[in-house]
């Protein structure tokens, strides 16, 4: 076969190769089209079930443990308690379990609450029977309990309509804020109003200003 043959074997030949060289990157091209859309379809529940993880936590309560407590450890602000205290439906934040579960929800990492955080029965932040007010001085440690401390020389039922109050033995952010509001939940008012950075720390004869 001399080159004449082979050049006109080879023009003969042309459309051929073309039409297959066609097919091929059509093929190719649909191969890496499927694939992409078959990855990302993959990649979508991934998302979402990360979405769906990252939507609440769940904590189980352990000994010392408050609303303001397990508030601080998830969300660096123990303000955000009450948002811990409506995603479980706690009407009483001084009644939290050991051994309880506790949803977090992550919505509480942009909302802070307006009410106080958890108190325990006799120390604000080291026990298990969170009550959400500051305990006095008398207390042994810190803890945002408002409910459980008995207040020695006033009368506990007595209406504060003053506007100033002199904290006395027994006291907590919480008790003041019932017997002046009428709504424990506003002892965060007068901790604004007082700038008090430790809402779990008040003293006797301590004079908070009361909000009106």
């Amino acid at each position: 076969m001399n080159l004449k043959s082979i050049l006109k074997a080879l023009k003969l030949n042309e459309s051929t190769i073309s039409m297959a060289l066609g097919i091929f990157v059509i093929l190719a091209i649909g191969v890496i089209v499927i694939n992409f859309f078959k990855g990302r379809s993959n990649s979508t529940p991934s998302i979402e079930s990360g979405q769906t993880t990252e939507s609440a936590n769940e904590y189980t309560v352990e000994k010392g443990d408050t609303l303001w407590s397990i508030s601080q450890k998830f969300y660096n602000d123990g303000f955000k308690w009450s948002e811990i205290a409506k995603a479980n439906n706690i009407e009483n934040p001084s009644t939290i379990e050991v051994g309880q579960k506790l949803t977090i929800p992550a919505s509480a990492k942009a909302a802070e609450p307006s009410s106080s955080p958890e108190a325990t029965s006799t120390s604000i932040i080291a026990e298990v029977s969170p009550t959400p007010e500051p305990s006095v001085e008398s207390t042994t440690e810190p803890s945002p309990t408002p409910s459980q401390i008995v207040v020695s020389g006033g009368n506990v039922d007595q209406k504060i309509t003053e506007n100033t109050y002199t904290v006395v033995h027994g006291d907590n952010l919480w008790k003041i804020a019932v017997r002046a509001y009428g709504d424990g939940y506003k002892w965060l008012e007068i901790a604004k109003a007082n700038n008090l950075k430790n809402p779990n720390i008040i003293h006797s004869g301590n004079v908070f200003t009361l909000p009106r």
